[in-house]
């Protein structure tokens, strides 16, 4: 009797060895003769959360660069000009 196993989904953080390993799992699928079905393009998932968190440390480091240079004119406006 022959039957499909499917992989409902994968999910992982964004390393380069996990697209590898997704790689190696959809091409190793399609080789074997056990009706094993993996779609990479609809089974496999990064990491929502993780995006999410990667997007908002890049934020946070564009607003800190930026708020450093806020300092430094203020300071140069306290010391230079007011004074």
């Amino acid at each position: 009797m022959l039957f499909l196993l499917q992989v409902m989904g994968i999910i992982t953080n964004n390393a380069t060895s996990n697209d590898r390993f997704i790689n190696l799992l959809a091409n190793w699928t399609v080789e074997q003769e056990h009706n094993i079905f993996f779609n990479k393009t609809e089974n496999y998932f990064c990491c929502f959360a993780h995006i999410i968190n990667l997007s908002i440390q890049k934020a946070l480091d564009v607003l800190k660069s930026r708020l450093e240079q806020v300092c430094i004119v203020n300071l140069y406006l306290y010391f230079y000009i007011i004074n």
